[in-house]
């Protein structure tokens, strides 16, 4: 009763009126599986004794162990604790648990005094389909493809001005064993949802009336090509935890499990061989009206009304006669850094052997501590920083210096707004991200040691010419003002900032 208890607030009001519109006539629609707790208070002792005997059985349970282990002394650890376990009553049939499909469209609205922000998001519903065989893992090579192209046309979007999203995703899940799913969905200004719900009508049927353009499919597989080259060199150093996650997966939901050395092979076979039609006939089963459930959630409070059902099956209406054309991909051809600098002589170099550094010095005062790993196989981590920090600002400054690393992440460097750098930086395994905090500034990031040269450019070009865009400004702007607007309406935040006062 304190599990369910401490679980409470504006989530879970939130989750408990959309669970019927998710899980439609089905029996999840009616409870969670942690039962309901005027049945936890009054259950006798007779009747849980009934309710462990019949489903904690032997036959129903796997013992998962990972790590630096003995296999064998494992396996008669596990003997020995378990074997005198005993089923105590006859195996019953599994509860029906079947979420029944549905061609008509489902409108949740949720309105909630502690909610912070307006969200839309529409989910579409479908069978599960087999996972077991390499056409069906060439199928979600294809899917995952489709859902990278399509997150970065959101991003491109949400970058604009006049966008009607402060950002959008679109992800595949599993919602039960036999009922898969695909969503869309969108963080809007309060007063916003159905116009981003408009927007996320309108991107799916440019998707389904237009695919995708070549190049958008080059990005995804590089970067594709990427993770998986990734995976496969820290295939040695992986976590424990990680291989925990993926056999539990396969003892639950059937997900194969044959490793990432085949299944690098198998990506490297088949993703050259995936086109644009593919990903389009995709795109249109992923996107169709059928088992369609739209869930939204806004603050509750005076002057800003949430839009009815009504509303939203309106927008839905008119977003569908919109003329949509094709998308139009932006490409780059520049390089990231176009005028290499002087390098800078080397004037010293010391150990600190205590600690395996290597410390060199640059004629320009610079100093770089360098410590080898073998941590990782496939990763170089750095961090430049200096003392100071948003305190050197004038006080009149203090705001816009804690917002000043935030803003050149949005606007770019070396010339290239973000959007050209990320088509710069795709297939590369680099990250750089500047950082201000009250004594401290910065840049940190990670490479690749194949792209290092590259993260090392990036880096230079965010100290020596970040980006200045006023519609990252704009952006920028948007988001902070749809981040507070609602700030003081969570129990759980007031609650802290008040600590921290």
């Amino acid at each position: 009763i304190e599990e369910w208890r401490g679980r409470l607030g504006a989530g879970s009001r939130i989750r408990d009126t959309q669970l019927p519109f998710i899980f439609y006539q089905s029996r999840y629609a009616d409870r969670l599986p942690i039962g309901k707790p005027e049945v936890l208070r009054d259950a006798t002792a007779h009747r849980l004794r009934a309710f462990y005997d019949t489903w904690y059985r032997p036959d129903r349970m796997a013992v998962v162990v990972v790590g630096d282990i003995d296999p064998q002394q494992i396996e008669t650890t596990i003997r020995e604790a378990f074997l005198s376990l005993t089923t105590r009553t006859v195996a019953t049939p599994l509860p029906r648990t079947a979420v029944p499909l549905h061609d008509e469209t489902l409108v949740s609205v949720v309105t909630d005094p502690e909610v912070t922000s307006s969200s839309i998001r529409v989910m579409r519903k479908r069978p599960s389909e087999s996972r077991t065989l390499v056409g069906d893992y060439r199928r979600s090579l294809v899917e995952r493809l489709f859902e990278r192209m399509f997150n970065d046309r959101f991003g491109e979007l949400a970058q604009k001005p006049d966008a009607a999203f402060l950002g959008a995703a679109a992800r595949h899940g599993l919602l039960t064993p036999t009922v898969d799913t695909f969503s869309l969905s969108a963080r809007v200004p309060d007063g916003g949802i159905a116009a981003g719900l408009g927007a996320l009508v309108v991107e799916s049927r440019r998707a389904i009336e237009f695919g995708f353009a070549p190049s958008e499919l080059d990005r995804a597989k590089r970067w594709m090509a990427a993770f998986y080259e990734r995976a496969y060199n820290e295939r040695d150093k992986s976590e424990s935890d990680s291989f925990a996650d993926e056999y539990l997966r396969h003892f639950l939901n059937g997900e194969p499990i044959p490793g990432i050395e085949y299944e690098y092979q198998l990506t490297q076979s088949l993703l050259k061989g995936i086109t644009i039609e593919e990903v389009t006939a995709l795109a249109r089963s992923r996107l169709g009206d059928n088992g369609r459930v739209v869930l939204a959630v806004a603050p509750e409070k005076p002057g800003a009304p949430a839009p009815s059902e009504e509303d939203l099956r309106g927008a839905i209406s008119a977003a569908g006669k919109v003329v949509v054309t094709a998308w139009s991909d932006t490409t780059t051809t520049r390089a990231l850094m176009e005028t290499l600098p002087e390098p800078a002589p080397v004037e010293s170099r010391r150990e600190r052997a205590e600690v395996g550094v290597t410390i060199v010095r640059f004629a320009n005062g610079l100093e770089a501590w360098l410590k080898p790993t073998d941590f990782k196989n496939d990763q170089v981590l750095f961090t430049m920083y200096s003392m100071g920090g948003a305190s050197l600002a004038p006080q009149a400054d203090f705001v816009e210096a804690t917002l000043a690393a935030q803003y050149v992440s949005l606007s770019g460097v070396g010339g290239l707004r973000a959007l050209e750098l990320q088509r710069v930086l795709t297939g590369k395994l680099v990250s750089v991200a500047p950082f201000i905090s009250i004594s401290t500034h910065g840049v940190s990031g990670s490479a690749a040691p194949a792209e290092l040269e590259t993260a090392l450019q990036l880096l230079y070009q965010t100290i020596r010419t970040p980006g200045d865009d006023p519609d990252a400004f704009a952006l920028m702007k948007r988001r902070l003002e749809a981040s507070v607007a609602n700030r003081e309406r969570s129990p759980g935040r007031v609650f802290s900032e008040r600590v921290a006062q």
